[in-house]
């Protein structure tokens, strides 16, 4: 492989280092001289960033998954502890929660991002739910 050819594609993988060491890790890479690396030992490196990438997308499912739980057992919880019903239930955790200051969608979705369940399917239906609480 030419020389030019071999800095195109390092330079093309170094971008994608940068971008899935952030997406692993939070943040960009500071402090590896990836520039002297080889073009093997960079292809490796982004293999293990992928596998990281990938072990953290199966963890926060089940991060998810636990709070999606968690959050339908304090329902029933405070359902049985007086609310009587899911909607009542639901507003008075909403109204304790601190978030109700402004009712709005940003606001329930801050309330669902405490809970845990931002971004899922269950924490969508628990904003629409909360959208029609409030709406009034």
């Amino acid at each position: 492989m030419s020389i030019i050819i071999e800095n195109e594609k390092k330079s093309e993988i170094l971008s994608f280092i940068s971008d899935y060491y952030k997406d692993a890790y939070g943040s960009r890479p500071r402090g590896y001289n990836y520039h002297l690396w080889s073009l093997s030992e960079l292809e490796a490196e982004l293999d293990r960033l992928e596998e990281v990438i990938t072990a953290n997308m199966a963890q926060e499912e089940i991060w998810e998954r636990a709070s999606v739980r968690a959050f339908n057992e304090l329902i029933v919880k405070t359902i049985s502890l007086g609310a009587g019903n899911r909607k009542t239930a639901l507003r008075w955790l909403f109204d304790g929660s601190g978030v109700e200051e402004q009712v709005g969608y940003q606001d329930y979705e801050h309330f669902i991002y405490q809970q845990g369940m931002l971004s899922t399917k269950e924490g969508d239906a628990v904003i629409k739910e909360l959208v029609q609480i409030y709406k009034n």
